[in-house]
């Protein structure tokens, strides 16, 4: 909805806006009605089970030659309570923790972009689970502190969209967290520093995606700003590959990631390994989507059975390109001592038990504009 008067309204900024060659407001209104179920269980609105509640604002101007700058501005809402603790925010407020960044463009050398934005790992989770790591049949991930699906202070630098299909990924985030000597007896410096790289081939019904990330001394989230000087002494990593191909009647899904804490001093290795196979296929007007997620501890301090597996399985019913009904069913199977659920959202209060089943289920509807 590209309506200048009202992106001004949001950003009450009406010099800057107006010099764009073009602002858009934009978001999404997704709540449905769920239940979560463990040694306990709840019932009520959830929110964001097929795509996240949002509100934004994103601006181009043309300045010529094939040379464009932009803005992007991003916040997550929890639209069944109408607060914004979303995606890293804290506080209630809306905070644009979604995405926060300004770029310049060419067409022909590509795209840098600052500020803060999903990490090129989260990326390549996003494009081939079939549940698009949103609602009850989101993919289990972020098992290691740091490695979180957005960062701040970040720079990235993507390939043009004119290269036959191949895509590529540079991202370089700054920590910003001094060393902290009183707490661990050390010099740290540059914690929370890292890098991710991604790249892969889109063209026709073929995907084919790989990335890496690193994250020196494994920063603590910013969601918390009592963490925000804080580190670990353990660099975080992680690493994987996915694919899929359109046939028409079905789109398969296949993807293996790894998630690692390195050992130093007396803290030991910790290791997650994911696969996921899915698919999604049109039936009627809308379209099923399934996923099997297996987790598996691979620590060097392995505690016996501290697996999971999670089965997932949807429909969504499109009434229009803008508006669609789903319904997702989703199940965690945790072996001996593991407490892990689904990523339904709005609903608080299950207790998971170790060794414990978990059982979630939504349906909603979903609105983009």
């Amino acid at each position: 909805m590209k309506k200048s008067l009202i992106a001004l309204a949001v950003l009450a900024a009406s010099g800057a806006a107006m010099a764009q060659s073009s602002v858009t407001l934009f978001g999404v209104m997704d709540v449905g009605v769920g239940h979560s179920s463990g040694t306990n269980s709840v019932t009520g609105l959830t929110n964001g089970g097929l795509k996240t509640s949002r509100l934004g604002v994103r601006g181009v101007e043309d300045l010529g030659g094939g040379l464009k700058a932009g803005f992007w501005l991003e916040g997550g809402i929890n639209a069944d309570t109408g607060d914004g603790n979303k995606n890293g925010a804290y506080g209630g407020g809306l905070q644009f923790k979604r995405r926060s960044t300004i770029s310049l463009m060419g067409d022909n050398w590509g795209e840098v972009r600052l500020g803060r934005d999903n990490t090129a790992h989260y990326n390549n989770l996003l494009a081939f689970d079939p549940f698009e790591a949103t609602g009850s049949g989101s993919l289990m991930k972020n098992q290691i502190t740091g490695i979180d699906d957005r960062k701040s202070n970040t720079i990235s630098y993507f390939l043009p969209s004119n290269l036959g299909g191949f895509y590529g990924q540079v991202q370089y985030i700054f920590g910003e967290k001094a060393g902290s000597a009183a707490l661990y007896n050390t010099n740290m410096t540059n914690n929370g520093d890292g890098y991710g790289v991604r790249g892969g081939y889109a063209n026709g019904p073929l995907n084919i995606g790989a990335d890496y990330m690193k994250i020196k001394k494994n920063a603590l989230s910013d969601k918390d700003p009592a963490l925000a000087s804080s580190a670990l002494l353990q660099d975080a990593e992680a690493y994987g590959i996915g694919a899929s191909y359109d046939f028409g009647v079905i789109k398969p899904f296949v993807m293996w990631n790894q998630e690692k804490a390195k050992s130093a001093g007396v803290l030991t290795e910790k290791k997650y390994q994911m696969w996921l196979v899915g698919l999604t296929a049109p039936v009627g007007p809308g379209v099923v989507r399934f996923s099997y997620n297996d987790l598996r501890d691979k620590s060097d301090n392995l505690v016996a059975d501290n697996d999971s597996k999670q089965y997932s399985l949807g429909y969504v019913y499109n009434l229009s390109k803008r508006t669609a009904l789903y319904g997702t069913y989703s199940h965690v199977s945790n072996d001996g001592v593991a407490k892990r659920g689904t990523g339904i959202s709005g609903l608080s209060g299950v207790t998971i038990n170790a060794g414990e089943s978990v059982n979630a289920y939504e349906f909603g509807i979903s609105h983009s504009f």
